[in-house]
């Protein structure tokens, strides 16, 4: 009498596949953390069905809040899904970095210029205003951020997905 065993399920090719999967993401979890533990995830923001190129966090939520606006919602709604500091504006028009710099200064002297998007201003006509946006995302504030914003205002066509 003789017993001959095979492994059937999983198929033994099958095991240097999922080895390799492993591997795969190993490496793709180590791309996006760091040795250092810092966050390195990046995000497309989606418009209209119209997906950006990978961004890291504080360009994502800055498309994603310059987007916003130029779909009608009003700045005024979406600094107020964001924390304290996020979404500032100094009043009149600023094309100029420098010039929007000393208007931030004057208006909000905590402020430090180059913690903000100066170089990104946002004008709005309607209130003859300029809005800056934080530049100092860490990971946790910036998934809170993006996930309010998208929830807030589901009917502007915007989204975001982590890239892959």
């Amino acid at each position: 009498m003789y017993i001959d065993v095979n492994q059937v399920i999983p198929l033994p090719e099958a095991q240097d596949y999922q080895v390799r999967l492993r591997k795969k993401e190993i490496a793709r979890e180590r791309s996006v953390i760091g040795s250092d533990g810092r966050d390195f995830t990046r995000y497309h923001v989606v418009v209209d069905g119209v997906e950006s190129e990978p961004l890291n966090k504080r360009h994502a939520v800055r498309t994603l809040i310059t987007a916003l606006g130029q779909k009608g919602v009003p700045f005024e709604k979406i600094a107020a899904q964001l924390f304290n500091r996020a979404l500032r504006f100094v009043p009149g028009q600023f094309n100029d970095a420098e010039a929007l710099c000393e208007a931030l200064a004057a208006d909000h002297p905590t402020a430090k210029p180059r913690s903000w998007f100066v170089e990104y201003p946002i004008y709005d006509s309607d209130h003859d205003r300029t809005w800056v946006i934080f530049r100092k995302w860490d990971g946790a504030t910036t998934e809170e951020a993006l996930s309010r914003l998208q929830m807030a205002f589901p009917d502007a066509g915007v989204r975001v997905r982590t890239a892959t």
